[in-house]
């Protein structure tokens, strides 16, 4: 199962220590005359609110004197107030100086049109000009660029450069980027020795998405690596222990099935794979939609609560929990019956592709349910489905006697 690689950014960098704002709230042991009722600081929030104001106005009067380091962190603390002007304004002054954070905000500014017009180019010479003086997260930024084609070009051999710099510099983020780039085989043949001595470089730091890749690697094996249940069943739950999605969805499947050594624990791989969804997984949701769909073991059958997790799924694109919405809205099981509200998800999961979503569909258009009746639609749609070799709709071809 390959997992779509993830674009590692640089985020602007809040050096200044985050202001303790008081929080006003009642002090219940000294009511404000008769008013109970009102709120206000303690002393103790009061003192904080001043040191607070106090720090604050310091840093500014330092960024004003020219502190090239004072000028990062006030461009910081009005780009994580979302006042982009005054952001751009310090990090440009500090980058006059040749601040390396600074030059990489601006860079990051120019990429995500924060205040100035996106600009990639402008993004890469500031990222260039940060890389250049060794600070390893631009160095990251700029090998992303050239990766994605994000400036003109495709620029592999660039790069795998500047990942490989900013590793040398210790780059948690470098190490799983360039695993991704050996398993993947991006811009090289793909070397799977080469992605685990990434992976593992990344997993001493405890990166969970880099143990989730070293455990699908020692699972499947291939390209120099022999395949290792037990080593992969390690991976995975470092993974999980260290709350990445793939590391739950993996383990709870090795549980479902009962591989690696682990007997068959169906309340096991549930309790992963919810642990996966709550943090937004929609293959998880739909694994679970699955599960209360056909129930198994002591999990038992559910189609309001399949419905329930499809339907979260859905939103978020998954074509598969699509199709198997718009079949419970087809059926009314789980969900009150709508032919409309099935047309409607079953054209979003063939639109994506889904060849079982557009043999349904198929149906639909040519019974007219859900949709005006249009019969060379519903059999070409149903076609589409029967020549991918889905034999419900080979028989629906026979049955109703489409030519």
């Amino acid at each position: 199962m390959q997992k779509i690689p993830r674009l590692i950014i640089v985020t602007f960098l809040l050096l200044l220590p985050q202001l303790l704002f008081a929080q006003h709230k009642f002090d219940e042991e000294e009511p404000v005359g008769k008013a109970d009722t009102l709120w206000r600081p303690t002393k103790a929030d009061t003192l904080r609110y001043i040191s607070a104001l106090k720090s604050f106005d310091t840093l500014v009067q330092e960024a004003i004197a020219g502190n090239e380091v004072k000028q990062v962190n006030l461009g910081s603390y009005y780009s994580n107030d979302k006042k982009y002007d005054s952001a751009f304004y310090w990090y440009s002054k500090s980058a006059e100086k040749g601040n390396l954070v600074a030059e990489c905000n601006l860079g990051v500014m120019y990429q995500y049109g924060y205040w100035v017009p996106k600009d990639n180019t402008i993004a890469i010479q500031w990222y260039s000009r940060s890389a250049e003086q060794g600070y390893t997260p631009c160095q990251c930024n700029l090998a992303n660029m050239y990766e994605f084609g994000l400036g003109e070009t495709h620029a592999y051999t660039e790069a795998l450069k500047w990942y490989k710099k900013a590793a040398e510099g210790g780059d948690e983020n470098a190490f799983v980027n360039l695993g991704r780039m050996y398993e993947n085989g991006i811009g090289m043949q793909k070397n799977y020795v080469q992605a685990i001595k990434w992976y593992k470089m990344a997993a001493e730091c405890n990166i969970g998405a880099a143990e989730g890749r070293l455990g699908q690697l020692y699972e499947f094996g291939g390209f120099g690596i022999v395949a290792d249940t037990p080593e992969a069943l390690h991976w995975y739950r470092r993974a999980a222990e260290h709350e990445d999605i793939s590391g739950y969805i993996s383990l709870g499947r090795m549980y479902y099935y009962g591989t690696g050594g682990l007997a068959v624990n169906y309340k096991e791989a549930t309790k992963l794979f919810m642990k996966a969804s709550r943090k937004g997984s929609p293959l998880a949701l739909y694994i679970l939609g699955q599960i209360y769909e056909s129930g198994v073991g002591d999990i038992k059958q559910d189609y309001h609560e399949a419905a329930h997790m499809y339907t979260h799924a859905a939103e978020k694109g998954h074509a598969n929990s699509q199709y198997r919405l718009g079949m419970l809205y087809e059926s009314g099981k789980g969900v009150q019956q709508s032919d409309s509200l099935a047309v409607v998800w079953l054209m979003k999961a063939e639109a994506q592709g889904n060849i079982p979503a557009a043999g349904k569909l198929g149906e639909m258009y040519y019974e007219g349910r859900g949709v005006p009746m249009d019969k060379e639609k519903g059999k070409a749609l149903i076609l589409k489905a029967a020549n991918a070799g889905i034999e419900e709709y080979k028989e629906y071809f026979k049955s109703h006697s489409i030519k």
